[in-house]
């Protein structure tokens, strides 16, 4: 017997085919399973030290003692001038005293030649021909000797900031730089006169006493001088073109005031204490005491020679001071 189904029935049978479709098509659930603990990796024992063998071991370092560090000494200022200018000055020594003589037959020859001849036809002319004694041929060879220095000296350092206005202009380097090794040139030159002059001594039986070593004090004193005098005149050469020509005649006049060729004993005692007004006279006159009369001058005569020098110092200075900066101007 055929069993009908209802309206009911059959929407029944349509849902539940419905939900076995629907469950096919979903993916299958997996229960996750759960993770174990990871193993550790087996420990190792610590390897041993490496032993190195006592022959191939470094040597411990050795302590050495500390040593002292010697301080360095304090140098005067003076001293640190001289080391870092030193080979400078040397090198404007040697250009200076070759300098006068350069191109010449002779050379250097010529500052022996040269007094060598004026002392030579000074004795010859006055010994011989005129008959006068021979300390007077020494007075006169005495003060022409001194005299040359002064004028020599002066007159070379008269052009000394126009002869090295390239360096100066420059190199900042001191200016008592190039004085000093003008009047150390002009200085040798009267060390070999000196030598000659000696020599004249010598020849014509003069004796030669310990007091000539009292010679140094003046021409020390004589040295600084001339360095004070040539900076001025070196200075005043740069703003007057005419100082050179100017100190020439003075010089001529001054070489007649400083008694090189007669005794000052001929006029009044007045007159005489005037000398002592030129600088050179008294230089010439201690020289003169030391090598003619064989003792040492008066104090006063120590005193005024120092005087001199100190005075030509201290107005280079206030010089210098007043007008250095203007010296670029015009060289």
């Amino acid at each position: 017997m055929l069993k009908l189904y209802t309206i009911e029935d059959i929407l029944k049978e349509y849902a539940r085919q419905d939900e076995l479709i629907r469950s096919r098509q979903q993916p299958e659930q997996t229960v996750p399973q759960e993770k174990l603990p990871e193993e550790e990796p087996p420990q190792t024992a610590p390897e041993p030290p490496e032993i190195i063998p006592e022959e191939e071991a470094p040597p411990e370092p050795v302590e050495q003692p500390a040593q002292d560090i010697p301080e360095k000494k304090h140098r005067s200022k003076l001293m640190q001038l001289a080391d870092r200018y030193g080979y400078l000055m040397e090198q404007l020594i040697k250009r200076d005293f070759k300098a006068r003589y350069k191109g010449t037959f002779f050379g250097v020859l010529w500052s022996l030649m040269s007094p060598f001849a004026v002392m030579l036809v000074q004795y010859l002319v006055f010994s011989r021909l005129f008959g006068r004694d021979t300390s007077y041929v020494i007075y006169l060879m005495t003060g022409t000797t001194f005299f040359n220095f002064f004028n020599d000296s002066t007159m070379q350092e008269m052009f000394t900031l126009r002869q090295n206005a390239g360096i100066i202009s420059k190199i900042n380097v001191p200016k008592l730089t190039f004085f000093l090794s003008k009047a150390t040139a002009c200085l040798i030159n009267f060390a070999f006169a000196e030598a000659i002059y000696f020599a004249v001594l010598l020849f014509s039986d003069v004796r030669i006493t310990p007091y000539c070593i009292g010679l140094v004090f003046p021409t020390t004193l004589m040295f600084i001088m001339n360095m004070g005098i040539g900076y001025i005149l070196s200075g005043l050469s740069l703003f007057f073109k005419d100082t050179q020509y100017i100190y020439t005649i003075f010089t001529n006049i001054l070489h007649y005031l400083s008694a090189p060729f007669y005794y000052v004993s001929i006029f009044p005692e007045t007159m005489q204490k005037l000398f002592y007004l030129n600088p050179v006279y008294c230089f010439i006159t201690y020289a003169r005491t030391v090598v003619i009369e064989a003792r040492l001058p008066s104090f006063d005569l120590h005193l005024l020679c120092m005087f001199y020098a100190l005075l030509s110092v201290t107005a280079a200075y206030l010089f210098n001071k007043k007008f250095s900066k203007r010296f670029i101007y015009y060289i």
